[in-house]
């Protein structure tokens, strides 16, 4: 049975996925040309919005790892950078990051979760996007200055690739949590609802 600091960090695990929804589908709102926003500042928006989303997913690990003593310092209440929640939370548990996941129905009212090998944003590919989001929120040096036209784009397929990879990851997924029994599993947004569910999960012995 859960715990209520597990009742309470799958809410605020919630709360955070609900946020990162907002954040994509305002990044592909801004890509299509609908905000009247001049080109080179819509790609700005949509880095700082991917930067936000790199501290939302790290924040996430660590507020559904909340249980394991080591993330319970002010170290981590305190940080917010997604790079150093990351590495500290890979010391602590090698396996804290989120595994997509697919649906697949084996009975009347059991389902099982598969996991889904590519397409999503991996760990190592989320640390790469933190340091470039924080590369281009930068105007950068005098030299960059002058060798920088600010050329105007038309659409943004390297941004669009990136949502649709962090979508993947987070549709639907899981994080397990340490010592293997109990899981975290999360979909996005449900068909009924459009809402973000979460929920905890014990495994079953067969």
């Amino acid at each position: 049975m859960a715990t209520k600091r597990q009742i309470a960090a799958i809410e605020l695990y919630a709360n955070l996925m609900a946020e990162i929804k907002v954040r994509t589908r305002s990044i592909e709102t801004a890509c299509s040309g609908q905000t009247g926003i001049p080109s080179p500042l819509v790609r700005e928006f949509c880095y700082l919005q991917l930067r936000m989303i790199c501290e939302l997913i790290a924040l996430g690990c660590l507020t559904a790892h909340g249980d394991i003593k080591g993330a319970q310092t002010s170290k981590f209440a305190k940080e917010y950078s997604a790079d150093r929640i990351l590495s500290m939370l890979e010391k602590l548990h090698p396996d804290f990051y989120p595994k997509p996941v697919k649906h697949t129905k084996v009975g009347p009212s059991r389902h099982q979760l598969v996991d889904i090998k590519d397409g999503f944003m991996t760990k190592a590919e989320l640390l790469r996007l933190n340091t470039k989001c924080g590369a281009v929120l930068h105007r950068g040096s005098v030299k960059k200055l002058l060798t920088d036209n600010m050329s105007i784009q038309a659409n943004y397929p390297e941004i669009m690739g990136t949502v649709e990879k962090i979508v993947a990851l987070l549709r639907d997924h899981r994080l397990l949590l340490l010592g293997g029994q109990i899981g975290i599993i999360c979909a996005l947004e449900l068909p009924t609802t459009g809402k973000v569910q979460v929920a905890i999960a014990e495994a079953q012995e067969e």
